[in-house]
């Protein structure tokens, strides 16, 4: 169930991410996502899933700003009924980071902390992100890399 979780949750985290800001480019951008799960008794770690896909961001996208802010990140989590808050934000022009303390009904509670850095051709997102389910404690890593590829085609998806 903890497996479905994370991925659930990476999911709310990857929906977060999907953006960035004016500091990025208008056009297309390869996007890679790796999730690392962290074993309990030895704290290897190891990959738990990777994927990778190209999207269009637009400039009226990117100039929401939504990689410099944990908006879509909270937003992400209370759309699969967390209940959520925002700690220690910190934001510079091309750096932001936070830490989100989130809560199911059910006493699922994730503690998760980002750090996203943007430049006109690249986004780096890391997350750290601890799941608690009757004092079961799993940790996940969510690295997202974006790169900028051109410009875009009818084809490909926007956002």
């Amino acid at each position: 169930m903890l497996r479905s979780l994370r991925i659930l949750t990476a999911g709310a985290f990857f929906s977060s991410t999907v953006g960035a800001q004016t500091l990025m480019q208008p056009g297309a951008w390869d996007i890679q996502m790796k999730m690392f799960g962290e074993n309990p008794t030895t704290g290897a770690s190891f990959l738990i899933n990777e994927s990778s896909y190209r999207r269009c961001l637009t400039k009226e996208f990117l100039e929401e700003e939504p990689f410099l802010n944990s908006r879509r990140d909270r937003s992400g989590m209370e759309k699969i009924h967390y209940s959520c808050e925002v700690l220690d934000e910190i934001k510079t022009e091309n750096t932001a980071s936070w830490k989100l303390k989130c809560k199911l009904a059910d006493s699922i509670t994730i503690d998760k902390e980002t750090t996203t850095t943007v430049s006109s051709k690249k986004l780096a997102s890391e997350a750290t992100q601890t799941t608690t389910l009757n004092g079961n404690r799993t940790m996940t890593r969510i690295v997202v890399g974006f790169s900028f590829s051109g410009p875009c085609v009818d084809e490909m998806p926007y956002q």
